[in-house]
């Protein structure tokens, strides 16, 4: 028998001391009332033993690289449970920094979950490294149906939308919600034209208001809208299919897809709810298939007139669906200026005819129609939510001057702040007063932050803890959101007038509904995941990071979600509608980081390959 020396009982006394974190840390966050070990249950002798074998295979791994990038994804995870817990309960850091105990249980939590994640990324990331892509002719012979011809994507594109049909009828004639109200009131001149939402969007939905009111039907029109929307966004989904297997991604990977285009609740409610977000993810799925195309091979890419234009039309149309979308682009285009270093003079121009684009949009629209611009006071969402909660928690503290500066612009009480929701400080500020005085509220934002950094922080993370949190359950407490609005708000605006639901299905409406309005599909275990809205980050961030331990340019189109995530921190609520456009792409970013492309060559039309033909 092998003798084990001092550095091996060392080594299997570090692992067990791993473990025995591992099952601390799991104990303390699922188990709120005591944190715990009892080590005379048999679940945590479970629970040990395995942390202890996981750990040990992770450490076997020698691959310094995957180490280091498994580390950069396993703390930030461990993070985000720690303080996400703490934010959800009292929506400040009072677990965490309340008390002497509460500082170091916490501490042990974040090791005990970093260890936990940081065993997991490590198989991830090694598998992903060492994994050779499987194309689908080593399973089957090449079908005719499903692969990159025209045929596959109207079959595609008519399978979706039928698929989606029952969850449109169990809705119908639609729904009648979110910012569209407001829309419909600057359609029939009830409020001015403003842009506060997208003006195209208001425009298109105007179009099919004007034909519910002539035809006499409004449900007509609501009914006309709903049915395009949707073959519009099936056919987004198809078109994304179309270029996977142009990409030759492995046949079962793009089924799974197809099945989550189809089938996943979110895409089926969405796809006929008349919110800008819709349009905004199609939109951008339409650029990420751009990026994809640019990240795989940029000579061919850059080379072609054809391409040059889809990537200019690609991020003008993305960027005049939403607001947040072209600052969100002009933050991520550095990126692809520092990679492809060959090509930054012709990315610098394609940049500039983006820029002048979106300019002469602006004043035409603007100009032609009269538009107003949108209330400026709704880019000072969190400025506002974190002067509010220092000046209530902190009201006898404050100077005179201060708080009479504050007073002035809101009411200093209880009912003026909410911690997840800054639609009601908004409702209550002064605009024109800070408007006209932006540099000295600027300066008393500046001075209260060095005083009180924690109510700030806390303010921050508080009024957007569902975009970074993945353990909050909708319908939230404190805004009073739910999960997804399905209704019909107010029985219409002006002429347009939709009553209530007309359900044709009424059993799968109610079935819906539950995932909308309630919190069943995010309790369930394994899949309550992909319904969590901090879910999208977590998950492009991983998968940036594995892409990144592969030296693949692909991690480039994903760079572009963060930025879009990035912006979203700066809203005034956590909803997941906002982040819809990210939730349209989850599988095709899964399937980007364990992508293993082809030779340059198989990507490029048949005529640039006889450009380079010729040219040889």
């Amino acid at each position: 028998m092998q003798r084990i020396g001092r550095s091996g009982f060392f080594d299997i006394a570090l692992k067990c001391i791993f473990a025995a974190a591992v099952t601390f840390a799991l104990n303390g966050y699922y188990f709120k009332n005591g944190a715990v070990l009892y080590f005379n249950s048999i679940l945590n002798i479970v629970i040990f033993c395995a942390a202890y074998y996981f750990i040990a295979k992770a450490y076997e791994k020698a691959d310094k690289r995957v180490r280091r990038y498994a580390w950069m994804a396993s703390i930030p995870v461990a993070l985000m449970l720690v303080f996400g817990h703490s934010f959800a309960d009292y929506n400040d850091m009072r677990e965490i920094f309340g008390s002497f105990a509460g500082f170091v249980r916490s501490a042990f939590y974040i090791m005990g979950f970093s260890l936990l994640f940081y065993s997991g990324f490590v198989h991830l990331f090694s598998y992903a490294v060492g994994q050779t892509e499987i194309t689908f002719t080593a399973f089957v012979k090449k079908p005719s149906f499903f692969t990159d011809n025209a045929k596959s994507f109207f079959y595609c594109w008519g399978a979706i939308f039928v698929l989606w049909l029952p969850c449109y009828l169990a809705y119908y004639p639609g729904v009648f919600c979110y910012d569209v109200p407001w829309q419909t009131a600057q359609i029939f001149k009830i409020l001015p034209l403003n842009n506060s939402h997208p003006i195209i969007h208001t425009l298109i939905w105007g179009l099919f208001v004007n034909i519910g009111i002539k035809t006499g039907s409004s449900e007509f029109g609501l009914f006309l809208y709903s049915i395009i929307q949707m073959l519009c966004m099936s056919a987004v989904f198809s078109y994304i299919l179309r270029y996977l297997a142009k990409i030759k991604l492995n046949l079962y990977i793009r089924a799974g897809i197809f099945f989550y285009c189809a089938f996943y609740p979110l895409n089926a409610i969405f796809s006929f709810v008349p919110t800008k977000d819709v349009m905004s993810a199609g939109a951008l799925a339409l650029l990420f298939v751009e990026l994809i195309s640019l990240s795989l091979d940029p000579d061919a890419y850059l080379q072609s007139k054809k391409r040059r234009a889809a990537f200019v039309l690609a991020i003008f149309f993305f960027c005049i669906t939403r607001h947040n979308a072209y600052p969100a682009f002009l933050l991520f285009f550095p990126v692809p200026f520092i990679v492809f270093k060959k090509y930054r003079k012709l990315l610098a121009v394609l940049l500039a005819c983006v820029i002048v684009l979106n300019a002469v949009y602006n004043l035409f629209i603007f100009g032609a129609l009269k538009i107003q611009p949108g209330s400026p006071v709704e880019a000072y969402c969190v400025p506002l939510q974190q002067l509010a909660r220092t000046a209530i928690m902190h009201k006898q503290e404050l100077s005179r001057s201060d708080l009479g500066m504050i007073e002035a612009l809101f009411p200093v009480e209880d009912g003026s702040y909410n911690p997840r929701f800054s639609d009601i400080i908004k409702s209550k500020i002064n605009g024109q007063l800070l408007l006209e005085n932006r540099l000295d509220y600027l300066a008393l934002w500046a001075r209260l932050f060095v005083k009180y950094p924690s109510d700030y922080i806390s303010a921050f993370l508080s009024n957007n803890l569902g975009y970074w949190y993945t353990d909050v359950i909708y319908p939230d407490p404190y805004s009073g959101r739910t999960y997804i609005e399905t209704g019909i708000v107010g029985g219409g605006v002006g002429l347009f007038k939709i009553e209530k639901t007309d359900s044709k299905l009424p059993w799968l409406y109610e079935a819906y509904e539950k995932i909308a309005r309630e919190d069943v599909a995010q309790k369930v275990p394994v899949v309550a995941p992909v319904f969590s809205i901090g879910f999208p980050f977590w998950m492009i961030y991983i998968c940036l990071l594995l892409l990144c331990v592969k030296r693949s340019r692909l991690y480039i189109p994903l760079a572009l979600l963060l930025t879009i995530w990035l912006t979203f921190m700066a809203g005034p609520v956590s909803n997941v509608r906002y982040l819809y456009p990210l939730f349209a792409l989850l599988p095709v970013v899964a399937a980007l980081a364990f992508y293993r492309p082809p030779a340059e060559s198989d990507l490029r039309e048949p005529a640039e390959i006889s450009a380079d033909k010729i040219k040889a």
